[in-house]
């Protein structure tokens, strides 16, 4: 190199290569920033207690140190308002000035490997998706699968698909808060035993913190029906599909088949849709929430597709994340709490566009037709709705799939 010359740009390194040196440099300086001050990079409850942060950030965090390769820590990388929370809560458990300019320049390394080859993090986390181990996925799978055969036989049910829908919109009466639409259901459910009595859902309201939502109306999707019954959409619905059973305990909901008759020829189709106005509260300037929905998972399914709806103006709910926790343990206890209960994916979430005529289903019949009804009912436009689905095959039992969508993180 002559003298003045310009140094080798990391544009000239190929982009594995890249990524790598950047990941290990910022992997380092979590690792070094942690040990700082003596706290646990394995367990994300208790770092989060002790450093005051969310367990959504401290679980990103733990995901980082623990990361083998790059692939698997990508879509945990905090973005700047995540990390200057953490620098702060750093900085208050005693962490020196070194420590935190070293967190900042190995973040700054990475953001620039980013614009160098892929121009944003949503690219990144696109590009890196294939690049793990391209037969983890695969394992995962046919062991959830046999899980699924297991648990139809022990049992004594299992289903086609399991769907659930959330509907968001701001609150007509401008309250601040978010009115609500959910349709839920079981397609093609079979009993495999004819004593077979099932759980079909559990419906769970409450906040972040653990504590039951305020009381709000909720009024069944079918018009005809009333508050007191079972929100049942029977237009969707099997002809045969006996009566549901409701059952509530707390803030949980059960509804419940009874005992009937066995196999394909006798498979149901079942379909709910409540509408819940102002049922959720809208995230205030400076607030740091974690708004978490989703569904509960307590029938062996073939497919779980699970879809959040999200109007235009309900900005925090967009490009939402997905996670799945174990509820071997029974739960009862907010999500929030339950990060070390968080399983593995390598399935994401993908935007479905704008409209209902992008939100077709493969796996769930006449699903346009039942989300047209739910928008009838509810007096919206759906083309100033966007749509996001997670869907997974063979998801185990008994867990929790939800859409994770912060305010005040990005």
């Amino acid at each position: 190199m002559t003298p003045g010359s310009p140094a080798a740009s990391p544009a000239a390194q190929p982009f594995e290569d890249h990524l790598r040196e950047a990941f290990q440099r910022l992997r380092a300086a979590f690792t070094g920033a942690l040990a700082s001050v003596g706290a646990d990079p394995h367990r994300a409850r208790p770092l989060a207690r002790q450093l005051g942060v969310s367990k959504s950030l401290a679980w990103r965090v733990t995901r980082i140190v623990a990361a083998r390769d790059p692939a698997e820590a990508v879509p945990h990388v905090p973005g700047p308002d995540a990390l200057a929370a953490f620098l702060a809560a750093l900085r208050k458990a005693g962490a020196t000035e070194q420590v935190a300019r070293d967190l900042r320049e190995a973040m700054a390394a990475y953001d620039g490997m980013v614009a160098e080859h892929t121009g944003d993090r949503q690219t990144l986390d696109q590009l890196t998706a294939v690049m793990g181990d391209p037969r983890a996925a695969e394992r995962l799978e046919q062991g959830r699968r046999q899980a699924f055969l297991g648990m139809g036989g022990t049992w004594g049910v299992q289903a086609r698909a399991q769907f659930s829908t959330t509907i968001l919109h701001p609150a007509a009466d401008a309250s601040g808060r978010m009115d609500v639409a959910g349709i839920k259901g079981l397609v093609d459910l079979k009993r495999l035993r004819g004593d077979a009595r099932w759980t079909l859902f559990r419906r769970m309201r409450r906040l972040d913190d653990g504590s039951t939502l305020p009381t709000f109306r909720s009024s069944p999707l079918d018009p005809s029906l009333s508050p007191d019954d079972v929100p049942l959409l029977r237009e969707f619905s099997s002809d045969n599909l006996p009566a549901l059973v409701d059952r509530t305990a707390g803030n949980v909901t059960r509804s419940i088949l009874p005992a009937g008759p066995v196999g394909n020829t006798n498979a149901l189709t079942c379909v709910f849709g409540e509408l819940n106005p102002g049922a959720l509260p809208t995230p205030g300037p400076g607030e740091d929430r974690t708004f978490r929905i989703g569904a509960a998972i307590v029938t062996p399914v073939e497919r779980l597709q699970l879809d959040l709806i999200v109007h235009e103006d309900v900005a925090w709910a967009t490009d939402p994340d997905v996670a799945l926790y174990a509820q071997l343990d029974g739960g009862g206890r907010s999500l929030a709490d339950d990060e070390d209960q968080r399983l593995p994916l390598y399935e994401s979430v993908h935007e479905l566009g704008r409209g209902l005529a992008t939100m077709a289903s493969p796996d769930v019949p006449r699903y346009g037709e039942m989300l047209a009804a739910a928008f009838d009912r509810a007096g919206w436009d759906d083309t100033a709705f966007r749509g996001y689905r997670f869907v997974m095959r063979y998801p185990p039992i008994p867990t929790v799939a939800v859409f994770l969508c912060e305010h005040g993180e990005t």
